[in-house]
């Protein structure tokens, strides 16, 4: 995201000149009567200044610690080849930074500061201001996802603003879906069917802050059908049985139908409703069925699935056979 990436090279462009002014904390240097024996001179402002718009009016107050005497300020390019903060400048009296900020993206500077002891203490520190554009809505937001599906968030395409952004939501979401307000993100487990729609407010760092909306819509749809092999492989011949084909997922009720082949003889057909199915197989041999399941969506899904059975003799009917035929096998 935008945002994110806008951070990310701040970050970098920081450690770059941080480094090359020997720490983010800043340093110090001089000496006198008595002049090394306390705290060091120090820049405690973070290296990353508050944002900016381009074009915009800026102003923030550097402040040191551990001065004697007056303090005198300045501003200075971190390189030849780094974005400097052009359009602004600062007070070598108050420390305050500010004028009109003509650049966009991450500029930096080197700040500067020199206290009235003999010799003079001095310190220096590296800082990084992001100007960017007016804070833009990407537009409406849709998502479709399944119910009681993890919902790991829908992309934000807003853009642009004073990073970092607060984020609320007015409007309906699918119970189990909620607002990371430090993100934005809609995130969670959908526990309802339905459509939701909201409104996400996007508000930005700037003095004053900018706010836009996106309408957000996410539609919640059944888990998809599906028919598991719920009917077992083996039947013992002359033993009653009882099952029932089992559809998962979608909308009930479920609607049951042979498609093709048929159940052992003696075995009831599936029925349509229930998907129960019951009764004596009557003859040793291989059966295959292919049945179909409809839901009750609009428009209903359906699948298809198929079952093999083989229906054997029981261990009693063996040992009876080979009892009375004790040559075969």
């Amino acid at each position: 995201m935008r945002r994110r990436s806008l951070a990310t090279a701040a970050s970098v462009l920081l450690l770059a000149f941080s480094l090359a002014c020997g720490g983010g904390g800043g340093s110090s240097s001089g000496s006198g009567s008595g002049g090394n024996s306390g705290p060091a001179l120090t820049i405690v402002n973070d290296s990353f200044l508050h944002g900016t718009l381009t074009g915009q009016s800026y102003s923030v107050t550097l402040i040191a610690q551990n001065g004697v005497g007056a303090l005198t300020w300045s501003i200075s390019p971190v390189s030849p080849t780094a974005q400097y903060v052009t359009g602004l400048s600062i007070d070598p009296a108050t420390g305050v930074l500010s004028g009109i900020a003509n650049f966009g993206g991450t500029a930096s500077f080197n700040a500067k500061v020199v206290d009235s002891a003999s010799p003079p203490h001095t310190a220096t520190k590296g800082f990084g201001i992001t100007a960017t554009t007016p804070l833009l809505s990407g537009g409406p937001q849709s998502a479709t996802l399944a119910q009681y599906q993890y919902f790991p968030g829908m992309q934000l395409s807003f853009s642009n603003g004073v990073f970092p952004y607060s984020f609320s939501l007015s409007g309906t979401l699918a119970p189990g879906l909620l607002l990371n307000r430090a993100t934005g993100e809609i995130i969670g487990t959908a526990l309802t069917v339905g459509v939701f729609v909201s409104t996400l407010t996007i508000q930005d760092s700037f003095s004053p802050p900018e706010v836009v909306t996106e309408p957000v819509t996410i539609t919640v749809v059944p888990p998809s059908l599906a028919l598991p092999n719920s009917l077992p492989n083996r039947l013992l011949e002359n033993r009653p049985f009882s099952g029932r084909v089992i559809a998962t997922g979608g909308l009930p009720p479920y609607h049951f139908s042979v498609v093709s082949g048929s159940m052992p003889p003696g075995i009831s057909s599936i029925d349509p409703n229930s998907g129960q199915t019951s009764g004596t197989p009557t003859t040793l041999g291989n059966y295959s069925v292919s049945v179909s399941a409809s839901d009750s969506g609009n428009p209903p899904q359906s699948v298809t699935g198929s079952f093999n059975m083989t229906v054997s003799a029981s261990d009693r009917t063996q040992r009876y056979h080979r009892h009375r035929h004790p040559g075969r096998q």
